[in-house]
C-alpha cells in the first residue's frame, strides 16, 4: 500500500522531502521514499519559495556606490539592493546621495571608511537623534549615518542628502527621515560600500 503524506506532515517534519533529477520524494520517518503527487510537489515548492522570500524580507542590503572623489569629499549614491545580488542594477531602488570624507588610509576622524560589507543598526543619541551605526569598521569606532551637508559635518561618518554639488549634499534632515521610513521594520541590514573607479 502506497504511503500518502499530507502537507501538514511535511511542514511538521514528520516526513522529509528529497529531490532527485526533478522528482520530489517524500521520506517518512520509517525511511520509506515515495514520489509525491503533482499537487504535493507544488505545495513543497511554494513552501520553499515562501521561506526564501520571508528570509529575504528579514535581510536587507544597501549599496553605497562612491562616484565622485575630490580632495575634500567623496560623493556617492545609496541604493536598496532589491534582488540581493550585491551590485547596482535596474532592479534596485535609488535612495539618496551620500557624502563622506576623502580616503586617507582609514585614519580616524579624517578618512572615509574602507570599502566592504558592514552591519547597519538603528541608533539614537542626544547629539544626532535617530540615525544608523555602521558596525565593525576596522580600526574605527562609532561610524554613523547621520545628518550633515558638507565635509565639516563629519569626522569619518556617512552623511545623506537629496542632491549633491561641489563637496555638498542638500536636505539632509528630510533625507534621513525618508531613509528611516524606507528601512522601518527591516532586520539584519547590511551596508555594502563600493568604490566605483
Amino acid at each position: 500500500m502506497e504511503e500518502k503524506f499530507s502537507f501538514k506532515e511535511l511542514a511538521k517534519g514528520v516526513v522529509f522531502s528529497l529531490a532527485i533529477a526533478g522528482t520530489i520524494y517524500a521520506l517518512s520517518s520509517k525511511g520509506c521514499a515515495k514520489p509525491v503527487s503533482v499537487e504535493m510537489k507544488r505545495d513543497i515548492i511554494n513552501n520553499i519559495e515562501n521561506k526564501v522570500l520571508n528570509s529575504t524580507k528579514n535581510g536587507t542590503q544597501l549599496i553605497l556606490e562612491r562616484e565622485v572623489y575630490t580632495p575634500k569629499s567623496t560623493i556617492g549614491d545609496l541604493y536598496l539592493d532589491n534582488n540581493l545580488n550585491g551590485k547596482v542594477d535596474r532592479g534596485d531602488k535609488y535612495l539618496c546621495n551620500t557624502l563622506e570624507l576623502p580616503w586617507r588610509n582609514n585614519q580616524r576622524n579624517i578618512s572615509s571608511i574602507p570599502a566592504g560589507i558592514y552591519a547597519l543598526e538603528e541608533r539614537r543619541s542626544t547629539r544626532h537623534k535617530s540615525h544608523y551605526h555602521v558596525k565593525d569598521v576596522p580600526n574605527r569606532d562609532y561610524i554613523l549615518v547621520h545628518i550633515g551637508n558638507s565635509p565639516k559635518d563629519t569626522a569619518g561618518c556617512i552623511l545623506v542628502g537629496k542632491t549633491n554639488g561641489d563637496n555638498y549634499i542638500s536636505e539632509s534632515g528630510d533625507t534621513l527621515k525618508k531613509l528611516r521610513k524606507e528601512l522601518k521594520g527591516c532586520k539584519d541590514i547590511q551596508l555594502k560600500v563600493v568604490d566605483k573607479i
